[in-house]
C-alpha cells in the first residue's frame, strides 16, 4: 500500500510540472498590444503552407483611425514567412496600407495577400521600396484599393504574373529586375514611370486594356519603361499618348500597334528593336490625330517629319520611304533580314546611325533623282553584305565613320562632286571596292582637302592615288578633267 500510495505521489508531481510546462509556452507565444502606437499581431500557426499574420508589425496612420504594416517584429526572424496574408482589419480598426522598406531585403517572404477591406471607396497606400530586395517573392495580392504602386516597390523580385486592376500608377523602378516576371495586366492604368519594367528579360505580355478615352484618359509611357525587355514580342499601343526615351530600347518587339492617340514619342523610342516584322495603324474614331504617321510600314512623326522605326513596305522586302520625310532615325531598319531594296525619296536630308546596318539580304541601295541628302551617319549602311553598287547623289556633303563597313561585295561607288567630308572607315572591310569614283577632277578633290582615314588625297609620286582604310588600298578614280569644266 505505501509502495502504491508512493507511485501516486510521482505521477502527481509528474503531471503538475508538464502542465506548467505547456503554460509558459503559452505565455510565450504571441502577444497584442492594443492601444498602442506600435504592436505585433496575435494570430498564429504552425502550419507551413498556410497564410500566417504571425509576427505583422502595425503603426497607426496620423489620423489615428487605421492601421498600416511596418513589417515584423524584431522577435520575428524565423518561422511561417512563406505566405504573409494582411488582415482587413486589426484591433477593430482597418488596415489601410503597408509601410516604406516594411518586407525589403526579405529573403524569406515567397507570398503577400491582403485581405479585401469591407469599407467601401477605401485607398490602400503602398510606401516606398515596400518589398525592395524581397527576391524569393513570388505572388502578391493587393486590395481593390490599391491605385498606385510606388517607387522601388517589387524591384528585383521573383514575381511571375502581375495583375492590377485598379491601379492607376505605376512608380520609378516598381518592377524593375523582376527576371521571373511573363505577365502584366493593367487595364486601368494611366501613367507608368521611369524604369517601370526594366530589364525584365522575360516579360512576354503587356495588356493595357481596351478603354472610352473620354473616360480613362490615355496611358503615358516615360523613360525606360520596357527597356531590355527581351521576350516582349507584342505591344498594344493604340490607348497610348506619350512614349519616353527609350522606352523600348532593345526589346524582342515584332508586332507594333499604333493610332492616332499618339501625341510625343521620344525619337528614340523603339532604337535598337531588331526584330520588328509587323507596324499596325488603328484608327480610333473622334480623337483627332496627325502627329503620327504610318506610311508603307514606316511610323514616323508628321511634325518634325522624322522616321522612327519601319519595316519593309510590300511582301517583296522593300523600303520604300515616304515623301516627306527629312530624317531616319538610328537603327530604324537595323537587321531586318527580309529586306531586299531601299529607295530613298527625294525629301530625305539625313540618314542617322545604324538606320539600315546588317540588312544583309539588301542588293538595292536608289537615292530619288533630285534627292536632298546630305549626311549619311556612322554604319548607316553597314554589313550590306550583297550591296554591289552605290552612286551618291549631287546633294551628298558628309560621309560618316563607317557608313559602308563591312559591304564586302561593293565594288562601284561613285562620289559626287560636291562631297566635303568622307570620315575615317567609311569603307573599312569593303574588300571589292576598287577604285572609288569621284564625279569630279583631280583638282577639286585636292582643293577641298576630302579625308579619307582622315589623310587628305596627295598628288605625290609615292602615294600614287591611292588612299588607305584599314590597311586597305582604294583607288581614287576621277571622272571629270579639267576640259570637261
Amino acid at each position: 500500500m505505501k509502495i502504491l500510495k508512493l507511485l501516486f505521489l510521482v505521477l502527481a508531481i509528474l503531471m503538475l510540472s508538464v502542465g506548467i510546462t505547456l503554460t509558459a509556452c503559452d505565455k510565450n507565444s504571441g502577444t497584442t498590444n492594443s492601444g498602442t502606437s506600435s504592436s505585433s499581431s496575435s494570430s498564429s500557426t504552425s502550419n507551413v503552407g498556410k497564410s500566417s499574420s504571425e509576427g505583422l508589425e502595425y503603426e497607426l496612420n496620423e489620423d489615428g483611425q487605421s492601421y498600416y504594416v511596418s513589417g515584423f517584429t524584431k522577435k520575428k526572424k524565423s518561422g511561417n514567412l512563406a505566405n504573409v496574408l494582411i488582415p482587413a482589419t486589426y484591433n477593430n480598426k482597418p488596415v489601410l496600407g503597408i509601410g516604406e522598406d516594411a518586407f525589403s531585403n526579405n529573403g524569406d517572404v515567397g507570398k503577400i495577400s491582403v485581405e479585401q477591406s469591407t469599407i467601401t471607396d477605401t485607398y490602400f497606400t503602398i510606401g516606398v521600396g515596400a518589398f525592395e530586395d524581397a527576391y524569393n517573392l513570388k505572388e502578391i495580392s493587393l486590395p481593390d484599393g490599391a491605385r498606385e504602386i510606388p517607387e522601388n516597390c517589387f524591384l528585383r523580385c521573383r514575381l511571375k504574373s502581375v495583375s492590377l486592376p485598379n491601379v492607376l500608377k505605376i512608380g520609378v523602378s516598381a518592377f524593375e529586375e523582376n527576371n521571373s516576371l511573363i505577365e502584366v495586366d493593367i487595364p486601368n492604368i494611366s501613367v507608368i514611370d521611369d524604369s517601370a519594367f526594366l530589364m525584365c528579360y522575360h516579360l512576354e505580355r503587356v495588356d493595357f486594356g481596351s478603354r472610352e478615352l473620354s473616360q480613362k484618359g490615355p496611358i503615358q509611357l516615360k523613360d525606360y519603361v520596357f527597356k531590355s525587355c527581351y521576350d516582349l514580342e507584342r505591344i498594344d499601343l493604340t490607348y497610348v499618348d506619350q512614349i519616353g526615351e527609350q522606352c523600348f530600347y532593345y526589346s524582342g518587339l515584332k508586332e507594333i500597334l499604333f493610332s492616332n492617340c499618339q501625341r510625343k514619342v521620344a525619337n528614340n523610342a523603339f532604337t535598337s528593336c531588331f526584330d520588328v516584322e509587323s507596324i499596325v495603324y488603328n484608327e480610333i474614331p473622334n480623337v483627332g490625330g496627325g502627329f503620327y504617321i504610318v506610311e508603307n510600314g514606316c511610323f514616323y512623326d508628321n511634325q518634325n517629319k522624322t522616321l522612327i522605326i519601319g519595316t519593309a513596305s510590300d511582301e517583296e522586302g522593300n523600303v520604300i520611304i515616304p515623301d516627306g520625310i527629312k530624317r531616319i532615325y538610328d537603327t530604324a531598319f537595323s537587321k531586318r533580314d527580309y529586306v531586299t531594296s531601299i529607295y530613298i525619296s527625294e525629301s530625305v536630308k539625313e540618314i542617322c546611325s545604324d538606320a539600315f546596318s546588317d540588312c544583309e539580304e539588301v542588293t538595292s541601295l536608289t537615292f530619288a533623282p533630285d534627292s536632298q541628302l546630305e549626311e549619311i551617319g556612322y554604319w548607316a549602311f553597314s554589313g550590306l553584305k550583297k550591296l554591289a553598287s552605290v552612286t551618291l547623289p549631287d546633294n551628298m556633303r558628309y560621309l560618316d565613320g563607317s557608313a559602308f563597313d563591312g559591304c564586302v561585295c561593293l565594288t562601284d561607288f561613285v562620289v559626287n562632286e560636291g562631297i566635303e567630308r568622307i570620315e575615317t572607315g567609311a569603307f573599312d572591310n569593303c574588300v571589292a571596292i576598287s577604285p572609288i569614283k569621284y564625279n569630279g577632277t583631280e583638282e577639286e578633290w585636292y582643293l577641298r582637302g576630302i579625308y579619307l582615314n582622315n589623310v587628305a588625297y596627295d598628288r605625290d609620286e609615292e602615294t600614287g592615288g591611292m588612299i588607305n582604310q584599314q590597311d586597305l588600298l582604294i583607288e581614287v578614280v576621277f571622272l571629270k578633267t579639267e576640259n570637261d569644266l
